[in-house]
């Protein structure tokens, strides 16, 4: 009988794992996150903060906000989405690695 729950609480957990649905970046969503920063950098607090490497401290932040005990990343991962967040000189933030990374975290 023991082992019958634990078989259906595999079993349920497996369902819910995989019930996640991928959010898919549209290019309806980037020019809307565009937009957003766009308007914060003009009218908000954004113009005081050194935006030449925004787009890595803003992955540092969602590591140790999403990730602050280490549960959900490992060492490799973090070091790949910073590598990469660093890389990204074009634009200040890059929407298709955040989107990339918060899948990830939901599908954890």
């Amino acid at each position: 009988m023991r082992y019958l729950y634990i078989l259906t609480i595999i079993l349920a957990a497996n369902i819910y794992a995989n019930s996640y649905n991928k959010i898919e970046l549209s290019e309806t969503k980037k020019e809307l996150s565009y937009e957003i920063f766009k308007k914060l950098e003009k009218e908000h607090y954004l113009r005081k903060i050194d935006k030449d490497n925004l787009n890595s401290q803003y992955f540092e932040a969602i590591f140790d906000r999403l990730d602050k005990n280490k549960n959900y990343f490992i060492a490799n991962e973090v070091q790949k989405y910073l590598i990469k967040s660093k890389k990204n000189e074009v634009n200040n933030f890059d929407i298709e690695l955040a989107y990339d990374l918060i899948n990830l975290y939901f599908e954890r």
